[in-house]
């Protein structure tokens, strides 16, 4: 998790929520606009918390912070390529998507490859 936070890059301190200040790191990163209620958080896993965010987000019509959202999800590895088909390589890149997953399925060049 903590690692996940630290790739985000640097953030004004966000102290806000319990669960917001479990989930920020050390060094204080800021997470995406939340649509959750505290309530709605308990019991999900930190995965979780992500993507019914981002499902949140985009129901609000809050299309950025959605994908802000999920860009800190881990997405199974046929996801992350459905995506590299629809949207391109270049648009996983920038939005900063977690892509362990398709690493180890694919491979370190999968985002690369035709």
């Amino acid at each position: 998790m903590t690692e996940d936070l630290d790739r985000m890059g640097g953030g004004r301190e966000l102290a806000t929520s319990h669960w917001q200040e479990k989930t920020m790191s050390a060094t204080t990163q800021e997470l995406p606009k939340s649509y959750l209620t505290e309530a709605r958080r308990q019991g999900l896993s930190q995965n979780g918390i992500y993507l019914a965010e981002s499902q949140a987000a985009d129901e609000a019509g809050d299309e950025e912070t959605s994908w802000a959202w999920l860009a800190l999800a881990e997405i199974p590895a046929y996801a992350l390529m459905g995506m590299k088909i629809r949207q391109g390589a270049e648009f996983i890149r920038k939005m900063g998507f977690r892509t362990e997953t398709a690493k180890a399925v694919y491979g370190l060049g999968w985002l690369d490859a035709p």
